[in-house]
Parts: C-alpha cells; sequence; structure tokens
C-alpha cells in the first residue's frame, strides 16, 4: 500500500541541522614530542635507541642479555669546585693547571669516589679529601689518574692519560717519602688509592698492588705505635680502609711456611677496643669480621699453596665466625645482611679446604661413613651458597651496598647447582650490575668465571673458585 503525506510537512526522520556557529573546525593534533634521555647508557646511545635509564642495568639491556655500560650517577646536591676551594680555605686551584685538571677532580668528587664506600652519604674520599691535596700531591695525581680511567670504564685502549698521571703520582709521592714530612694518615691515602687501582688497570690479572698494601702495613703499624695517633679522627677511618683492602687481597699474596693470624697484635685489638660503636664508611659495623676473613683468606692461600696446616687456628676461625656478632644490639637491616652473606662465605672457606673432623659444624651433617662426607659438604655448602644468595637478594641493586657484594657473590655462585638455575642467574646479574655501577673490570670478569665454573661442574669437575684462580695464575681482586 503506497504511503502519502503532506506535501512541504516536515519529515521527522530529517537530521537536525545543527546552526552555523555550533559547527567548529577540529582542532590539529599537536605535534609529538621527542624525549632527550639524560643518561642514557653506551649501548642504547651508539644504537640511537631510547634508553629507559633504569639504574644499574637499563630494560633493554637486560631483555637482550648484555653488559649495560651506564652512566655514572651524581649525587642529588652538588658542590663545585671554584665554591668548595673558596670555603674551604684550601688552595686547590693552584694545583690545577688546565681545565681538564679541574674536571677530574670535579667527576672524582661527584662520580668517582663513590664505588669506594658502602654508604656514600658520608663518603670521606668525596668532599672532605679536598684538605689533603694542598699537601699532598701525589694523591691529587692518582685521584685524577683514577677518574680518568673511570670515565671510560678502565678500557685498556682509553687509560693513555691515566696511565700518565699515574707515573707522576708514583714519583710525587716517591719524593714525599724521601722528605718524611707527611703526615701518616695522608700518606696512607696516597699509599690506598694507589694500591686499589693497580688490579682496576691491570686487564692481564697479574697486578694487585701487593708492595702498595704491604707499605700501607707498615704505615698502619706506625700510627697504631704512636699513643697520641690512635685518638686521631683519622684513625679509625684508615684502619678499617686497611682492613677491608687486606681481606679483598688475603688470597692473593704469597704466604711463608707461616701465615699471618695475630688476634693478639695491636691491629685487633684496636679494633676490638676502638671501632666496636664505630660505622666505618666501607665496613661499617662489620670491621671485625673482616679481619677474621682476611686470616682466613690468607690461611686458605697457605693450604692451597701446600702448606703445613694448622687444625688449632681452623677451629679459632669457625669458633670466631660463628660467634661475631654486631656490637649494636639494633644494627641496619643492610648491614644484616650483608654481614651474614659474608659469614656464609667464610664458612663455605672452612668447609671445602679444613677437614671437616676439625670442625664443630659437621656434628649435625656427617653420618659414620666415611663416604658420606662428601655428600655432606656439598649439601651444606650448597645450603650456605641459598643463604648467601637470599640475604643478597633482599638488598636491591639501586642500592650503594651493592658494592660489598662481588666477594659472596663468586662464592655463593661457584656452589650453585644446576638447580639452583635461578640463583645462579641471579648472582650473575648482579655481578654484572655490579660491573655496570662501578665499572671496576673485576666483577666483569667474575661474571664469566662463574660460567667456566658451572660448565666445569656439569663436565664432572669439583674445582673451586680459589683452586680455578691458581690455576690460571690469575690474580683477582674483587670487592
Amino acid at each position: 500500500m503506497a504511503r502519502f503525506r503532506v506535501r512541504f510537512a516536515p519529515d521527522k526522520f530529517t537530521p537536525k541541522q545543527l546552526p552555523q556557529e555550533e559547527l567548529k573546525p577540529r582542532k590539529q593534533a599537536p605535534p609529538r614530542r621527542f624525549y632527550r634521555c639524560r643518561y642514557p647508557c653506551r649501548e642504547c646511545r651508539q644504537s640511537r635507541s631510547r634508553c629507559d635509564e633504569t639504574y644499574p642495568v637499563c630494560l633493554r639491556c637486560s631483555r637482550k642479555g648484555i653488559v649495560c655500560h651506564a652512566a655514572a650517577r651524581e649525587q642529588q646536591w652538588q658542590i663545585h669546585l671554584p665554591a668548595l676551594t673558596l670555603t674551604s680555605g684550601h688552595h686547590v686551584s693552584s694545583l690545577l693547571h688546565s681545565q681538564s685538571d679541574s674536571q677530574l677532580l670535579q667527576y672524582w668528587l661527584e662520580k668517582t669516589s663513590r664505588i669506594l664506600v658502602a654508604c656514600d652519604d658520608e663518603n670521606p674520599f668525596a668532599y672532605p679529601i679536598v684538605e689533603h691535596l694542598s699537601t699532598s700531591h701525589s694523591m691529587l695525581y692518582i685521584i685524577k689518574s683514577i677518574s680518568s680511567a673511570h670515565q671510560h670504564f678502565f678500557h685498556p685502549g682509553q687509560v693513555h692519560d691515566s696511565l700518565e698521571q699515574r707515573i707522576k703520582g708514583i714519583e710525587a709521592l716517591r719524593g714525599e717519602l724521601t722528605m718524611g714530612s707527611q703526615q701518616s694518615h695522608t700518606l696512607f691515602l696516597s699509599i690506598y688509592l694507589l694500591g686499589i687501582s693497580s688490579s682496576f688497570l691491570d686487564h692481564k690479572l697479574q697486578d694487585f698492588g701487593y708492595e702498595h698494601l704491604e707499605a700501607a702495613r707498615t704505615v698502619i703499624n706506625l700510627i697504631l705505635a704512636e699513643e697520641a695517633s690512635l685518638k686521631h679522627p683519622l684513625t679509625r677511618l684508615v684502619v678499617g680502609t686497611f682492613v677491608y683492602w687486606d681481606m679483598s687481597c688475603a688470597f692473593l699474596s704469597q704466604t711463608s711456611s707461616s701465615p699471618i693470624h695475630n688476634f693478639e697484635g695491636p691491629l685487633y685489638t684496636f679494633i676490638a677496643e676502638e671501632m666496636a660503636g664505630f660505622s666505618h664508611p666501607t665496613t661499617g659495623p662489620c670491621t671485625g669480621l673482616f679481619y677474621i676473613l682476611c686470616t682466613l683468606g690468607r690461611y686458605i692461600r697457605h693450604v692451597i699453596s701446600g702448606g703445613i696446616r694448622d687444625s688449632d687456628l681452623e677451629i679459632i676461625l669457625e669458633v670466631k665466625l660463628l660467634a661475631w656478632e654486631f656490637p649494636d644490639p639494633d644494627p641496619p637491616t643492610m648491614w644484616v645482611q650483608t654481614a651474614e652473606a659474608f659469614r656464609k662465605h667464610g664458612l663455605i672457606m672452612l668447609c671445602r679446604f679444613c677437614y671437616p673432623q676439625n670442625l664443630a659444624l659437621w656434628e649435625d651433617w656427617t653420618d659414620t661413613e666415611e663416604h658420606g662426607v662428601d655428600r655432606s659438604i656439598d649439601q651444606l655448602t650448597q645450603q650456605y651458597a641459598v643463604d648467601i644468595m637470599t640475604s643478597l637478594s633482599a638488598i636491591p641493586l639501586t642500592s650503594t651496598y651493592l658494592a660489598l657484594q662481588p666477594i659472596p657473590l663468586l662464592t655463593a655462585g661457584a656452589e650453585l647447582t644446576a638447580e639452583d638455575s635461578h640463583l645462579r642467574s641471579e648472582s650473575k646479574s648482579r655481578l654484572l650490575a655490579l660491573y655496570s655501577c662501578s665499572r671496576i673490570p673485576a666483577n666483569l670478569v667474575a661474571a664469566n668465571l662463574l660460567d667456566r665454573l658451572w660448565q666445569l661442574r656439569m663436565e664432572g669437575g669439583g674445582v673451586t673458585w680459589p683452586e680455578l684462580l691458581i690455576q690460571d695464575n690469575m690474580k683477582l681482586r674483587i670487592g
């Protein structure tokens, strides 16, 4: 049936016409903004990719499984060199002969010095060290040497300027020793910086600064022999710094037929009496624990090198490791986790290189059958390794306490089995993260060393990381 409608009647289906003034042109989309990365890593910068700047390993490098050469971070509050020299009263600027010298010193104060401490809130190697530079030209040269190499990740092809500054520092230090007028604490700091940087710059892993370590030991003995020096405000700083340095080198030093172990000498006495409540910037409240581990490392090297065993010393070391505790009843959580990791590191070394029947910790693990001892060793060291990773994993990668982890990470990673694949991955990734933030090549070498140890274990080998270092004649100083 046809439909009819009145002519000129409005159609109810006709869309409503909008007034002309309501029609507005569509706004154009805003131009796309490109954000410039402030601290891109070297890999993202070279590939011209946007870096998310996650520190110490960006997400892009993490996904690709490659080493991330992160940009060095600055402190939130900075003091520029001209203002610092004017307010401190020390005319350091007269010793800086070029813009490059000023930049290297500023770089040290803001960035490089942070790799030397666990907590950089009060870093004695940053701005407080300026007061020593006006009297110690050698220290200034050494600082410029380390900063120059640190800018280039200590790459062997880019350390020419660093080595030139280092040579000048050695010559200046020789002159200061000849004059005999240098203050003992300042002298120690110069020797210390010269010594630890030896391993940073030697990519052949043959030089860890042994001669500088022994020179520093002599200076420490001179400081502790003077009654007036015991109360000097810098004495606790240099003692704690030396103990940690000595601990990191203890296994590398060739020992005589009678290894050094002295729990009654002036150094141990000073640690027990004067540093009990002192929070050291590097060792925190754990200086006594690091002294025990120093003695243990030297003894382990003595044993591996074919020296005569000392069952009494082994028992003393075990007792001291198990009995050590914080002087403060409420220590910081970060130090509790770090100390527990180092304690278990020491116990693993005892398990691997000391006779089981000499140690009390075997009573709950060994059975009466002789063939069960080796199995119990593996079980116990694996449990200690898991405990170490549990403690260290609780510390974020962004924490400055990460700098203390390489030694227990290497020990734990070497003891983990194939069933602990996630912990193995964690131990290696943390060593790579350490390299990214500190730029110290030894951390990268340690990560590669774990791969070799795991491969040897898969092939049926049972070599430990200290034995592998001796076999390869590698003097790897980590820490």
